[in-house]
């Protein structure tokens, strides 16, 4: 079984298409969306609390290039910017290599194993147009947050747990915190991989009261269905430049997944709770048989 499925709606912050001089073809479709969650859901109802995210879409097929971003979101200096857009999607991670320039001497230099992490659309589509930021948010929280970033998404635990990768909450404030990473198989072929690229490779990083219980629960090959939402992060990317030596410094954004639950499928440690047995005698003491009756 194979699911991995994102559905965003968001207000359109950036948005570029880049073309191919020499061939007229576009190389990719690129937009930030700024989109709106609950931090956690309580008893199927959503949180008062609402977290802000700003998930990349990213495209490299010419048909999508074509109807979605040029006919939903135009290039045209800023046009698009502002609309609120829909997308449905699978997420996608990709090994890039990133480059970074020396702010000391100007030397520029690539890191290979770098991941990109994005939202490979299958579908766009612009529902408003021309709202300012606030106008956006206020809307997107009042009627889109429920729907603004969703993630359901089946993957297997792809490498060892660590003790490092669970965080014991520091103050009262804090909360604690466990990652682990995933391998998803991907539900269908992107054209402009190549064909042994068949699974993607994003990590999850849970939040709270659960993050003890999945640390136990999980390990190496557990597989496990996720509903929750994408999370992004700055962050700041750190090399030493070749030329002079010194410490280059880059700041960047870093996307995860945040699950709301978690449904274990195979070789999980479920959690025990042992069940009380007096208890249990109690109520089958306090219970009456029923006579058959022969009437109908």
């Amino acid at each position: 079984m194979k699911q991995n499925q994102v559905f965003l709606t968001g207000w359109l912050m950036k948005s570029r298409i880049v073309m191919d001089p020499k061939t007229k073809l576009y190389r990719y479709g690129d937009m930030i969306l700024m989109t709106v969650r609950p931090t956690h859901r309580a008893n199927d109802a959503a949180s008062t609390q609402v977290r802000w995210d700003v998930p990349e879409v990213y495209s490299r097929n010419q048909k999508m290039i074509e109807t979605g971003y040029l006919n939903e979101v135009s290039n045209d200096e800023d046009a698009g910017i502002g609309d609120i857009v829909f997308v449905k999607g699978n997420l996608v991670t990709a090994d890039i290599n990133r480059r970074f320039k020396c702010r000391h001497c100007g030397n520029v230099q690539e890191k290979p194993a770098s991941v990109m992490v994005y939202v490979d659309p299958i579908y766009i589509e612009a529902k408003e147009h021309d709202l300012t930021r606030l106008d956006a948010a206020r809307i997107l929280r009042e009627q889109k947050q429920e729907v603004s970033n969703s993630v359901t998404i089946l993957g297997t635990v792809c490498r060892e747990v660590r003790e490092s990768d669970f965080f014991e909450r520091q103050s009262e404030k804090g909360a604690d915190m466990f990652q682990f990473q995933i391998a998803v198989r991907r539900p269908r072929r992107i054209p402009e991989d190549p064909p042994e690229k068949d699974a993607d490779f994003p990590w999850v990083k849970v939040y709270g009261a659960k993050a003890r219980e999945y640390s136990k629960a999980i390990h190496k090959g557990s597989s496990l269905i996720i509903d929750g939402a994408l999370q992004t992060r700055s962050i700041v990317y750190h090399d030493i430049c070749h030329a002079c030596g010194q410490v280059i410094e880059q700041p960047g954004f870093s996307t995860e997944i945040v699950p709301y639950s978690i449904e274990y499928l195979d070789h999980c440690d479920i959690p025990f709770e042992p069940v009380d047995l007096a208890a249990y005698d109690e109520d089958r003491d306090g219970c009456q048989p029923v006579e058959e009756s022969s009437q109908i």
